[in-house]
Parts: C-alpha cells; structure tokens; sequence
C-alpha cells in the first residue's frame, strides 16, 4: 500500500516510494559583509542622504547590490527563547513580512513534467530575497514552466524569469524586474531551531494569498519523507503550521520574522503534518543557482545503518555497505565494513546524513574522514570527485554497442566513458540499447547501466557479459548487479 504525500502546490498530489540516495558533502557559506552597511557607504561616498531600514525583518533597500549579496543575513532578535511573546507579535510580524511574499502563476508543459501534452496553470508561492527582485521557491513549482507571473502583496503582477532549479533539493530561483526597489525579507539561522519553537507560514494556499498561520516545530531532520516519489537530499523541518497546495515555495519564519525554511511538502492524509527545507541548506545553494548550474562532489559509497552485531567504539555512524571501484572513497583507503563517524571534521548521528555533506563538500576538495575498522580507529582523507551522473565529458550519443546479447547492445566502460560513469575502465559493461520487449528490458535494465557482475561472478567487459549470458540455458534466472549512477541494482529475469 502507498503512503500518500504531496508538494505543497497548486491542487496536486502524489505518492511516497522509499528510494536510495546518492552519496555524495559540505562546503559552509562563507561569511557576508552585511549588505546594508554597504548600501550605506555607498550612500556616504554619494552624499546621499537616505533613511535605510536596517533593523526590521523587510529591508527596503534600493542600494543593495545584488552581484555583491544574494541574500541579507537576519541580525538581532525582538524575541529571545525564553521571552514571552506580545499579543501583537504575529500581527507585527504578518505585516512586515507579507510584502515580501508573492503568488507564482505558472503555465507548465505537461510534457516535460511527464504528465501527457498540453499545457496547465501550476500556482505556488515564493518569498523575495534581495531589493533587485531574486525570489527563492521550489523547484516542483516552476518545474516545466513555460512562463512565471509573479503577483506581488500589493497586487502588481510582474513577469519573472527562471534563474536556476535543482530537483534534488527542490529549490529554484526567479528573478523579477521592477522600476522600484522591492521589499525582501531576511534569511535566519535554520541551525538554531528547537522542536517546540513557534513559526508562522505565509503562503497562497488553493489561491487564498498571503493567509498567515501559526504553529511549532515538530520535529527536524526528517529524512523519510520523498514527496511525489522523489529522491531528494532532506533534512526537513515539520511543523504543524497549516500548510496546503499552495504553500510550496513560501516561507517558514521564527517569531522574529526571519526565514527558517522553504515550505515544500504534506502529507496529505494527515492533519497539521507539513515539512520545510531548512534555510541553511538554500544558503548553500542560492550561489549555484543564480550562476544557473549546480555542482555536486562525489564520495563513491554506498552507505547504510550500523548492522547488528557490528560492534565499534563509537555507537553511531555511516557503515560502508559498498565502495565503488576507482571512486574518490577507493583511492583514499576506505574499504567495505568500515564506520565512518565524523566527515569534514562533523560527527555522524546516522548515515542518512552523509549524502548532503558528501554532495556540498566541494569537487577536489580534500576532506578528512574519521572511521573504525572493526576496533582500530583511522584517519583518511578523501579527494572528492564530481558526481558522475553531473559530470561534463563524454556521453553514450554516438557509442556504437560491442555486442548485442538478450536484446541488450553493450559496450566496454573505455578510458573516456570511465570519468562519467563514475568507474574505473574495465570494470563492466555499460549498456548503450535495450530492446523495450526484451526479458531484460522488462526487468527494468537502463541505458547507462553499467553491468558489474552475471550472478556471483564479476565482469570486465560486454565480451565477458556475452559469454556469461550466453552460458545460460534457457528458462534459467539470470541474476544482473549493475551501477546505476552512483547506486547498485539488482535485477532478475529468466533467459
């Protein structure tokens, strides 16, 4: 039976499925000049004389230049965790924020979204994040947008422009030009949460704009979530603020007005369930997305929860359930068994949490890695790599098939396929054709699969598959292990 869960847009629903994810790591955001001290001795250096509102949640700023600041960081607090709260707080707080936080009416092609043809209107929120119109949302609000009307608080419409998406973190950016200076709000602190904080969501739920509500956090770091069946890096906030089709893309803010997160899912059987991306992580890729192209690192494990019986000094970690051959974690020394419990210097809770630190930590960056082996502590570092299914170079357009074996055309992991596979050359097949009506086909085997191993036995190349396959009789099971991207497969069919 499936669990349902849906994104948070306009009147759609969808469907949880557990899927692997990829495991890729952490650069932090470097520390920024806040943008407001230099719109101001910009004003200086002109002699200009102008009031900047430094000191509220919405800084109107017409100074602010957004090559220098993508985002103003929330400085100071009306509320400490242990004041009690105004009876006019949320009033204060809807009526400086809401500005900021704007309707998307988006027109889709059905086509690109996988849903048929045609075209249908896709409505979400969103929330200006710089005076020069940058507006952050998500990715599944503008995903297949063929054109983006941005309604703004005081009811102009303004056409926006899309800037970058990333389906794996469900952020996207759009930009929006206007002849006056636009209200934004200022992005918190998602690290200094605590389940029981008061938040306040704005958004556009079923069309009804700018509806405030108010909650609390839940809980943080939920990471089983997967909204419509995707496999995204999560670390979400729930809360139990109202949020519904609609919200997507709108802000979650802490009692002081600032934005904690990115309102982006439900689930839709449940009542007072939704869950935010923390702000912290759109910080990491804001920068990415306004240069239009996300660059993730690449670890080359797979990891998973500690087994029972697996005995270490340190209670929890990421076990190495798989390293990939040729792989960033293979030339650093790590094996299969090992438990990593700290990456880049931060301890690990549970593996879940390796994949995001594996996929920021920077390509080529040198990251340390504190793991057992067995009882004996180690300390390794790793030189990431580019995430193979990211990487630029060659492609399969033009790969001629070594042989055809069982409706699969296969070819050899040669020197230039190698880097963008992710293997090292000579450890497999890739598959370059699947006839649609084969048995191997029908079992789910992929273009760019790359076959590692014919039931227990390893293979180096497609003349090594073809001869296994062809040992089989027929009506014998074939058993295939293969890397899909920077996961392993397995599937079954009878010859």
């Amino acid at each position: 039976m499936r669990r349902a869960w849906g994104h948070a847009r306009g009147h759609r629903a969808g469907f949880c499925r557990r899927e692997q994810l990829e495991y890729g790591d952490a650069f932090s955001v470097p520390d920024r000049e806040d943008a407001v001290a230099k719109s101001c001795r910009s004003v200086l250096r002109t002699t200009v004389v102008v009031a900047l509102a430094a000191c509220g949640v919405v800084v109107w700023c017409p100074f602010a230049n957004a090559q220098e600041e993508l985002w103003v960081d929330a400085e100071g607090a009306r509320f400490g965790p242990d004041d009690p709260l105004t009876f006019g707080a949320f009033r204060e707080l809807a009526a400086d924020a809401s500005p900021a936080v704007v309707s998307l009416q988006v027109v889709v092609s059905l086509r690109d979204r996988g849903e048929g043809v045609g075209t249908a209107r896709s409505d979400g929120s969103g929330f200006i994040i710089n005076a020069d119109g940058l507006l952050l949302t998500n990715a599944h609000v503008v995903e297949g947008a063929r054109s983006i009307r941005v309604v703004l608080h005081d009811g102009r419409e303004l056409q926006g422009e899309l800037v970058g998406s990333d389906e794996r973190t469900d952020l996207a950016l759009v930009r929006v030009a206007s002849d006056d200076p636009l209200p934004f709000v200022a992005l918190g602190d998602s690290s200094e949460l605590a389940v029981g904080d008061w938040v306040v969501a704005i958004g556009n739920p079923f069309g009804f704009d700018h509806t405030v509500t108010a909650g609390i956090v839940s809980a943080l770091g939920r990471r089983d979530v997967h909204p419509d069946g995707r496999d995204l890096y999560e670390d979400f906030i729930q809360t139990d603020a109202s949020i519904n089709p609609g919200n997507s893309g709108g802000p979650l803010l802490d009692v002081n007005g600032h934005v904690v997160g990115v309102n982006s899912a439900v689930r839709l059987s449940a009542n007072g369930i939704g869950f935010a991306i923390p702000i912290n992580m759109a910080k990491i890729l804001i920068p990415q997305l306004a240069n239009g192209e996300i660059q993730r690192s690449w670890l080359g494990l797979r990891a998973a929860a500690v087994p029972t019986g697996v005995v270490t000094p340190a209670p929890r970690g990421a076990y190495v359930a798989e390293v990939i051959p040729g792989g960033p974690a293979a030339s650093a020394g790590i094996q299969r068994g090992d438990v990593i419990v700290e990456f880049g210097g931060q301890a690990l809770r549970e593996h879940r949490e390796l994949p995001w630190l594996a996929a920021t930590a920077g390509v080529d960056a040198a990251v340390p890695v504190r793991l057992y082996r067995g009882a004996t502590e180690l300390d390794l570092t790793v030189t990431m790599g580019r995430l193979p299914s990211e990487s630029t170079g060659a492609t399969l357009e033009g790969v001629e098939s070594a042989v055809s074996v069982l409706g699969l055309g296969l070819a050899d992991v040669s020197d230039e396929l190698a880097p963008m596979l992710g293997m090292t050359a000579g450890a497999g097949a890739v598959v370059v054709t699947v006839d649609a009506g084969s048995p191997a086909g029908a079992a789910g085997v992929q273009v760019r699969d790359v076959i590692v191993a014919v039931g227990d036995e390893s293979v180096s190349s497609a003349a090594d598959v073809e001869a296994r396959l062809n040992a089989a009789a027929a009506g014998d099971l074939v058993r295939l292990r293969l890397r899909r991207g920077t996961a392993t497969a397995f599937v079954a069919f009878f010859r």
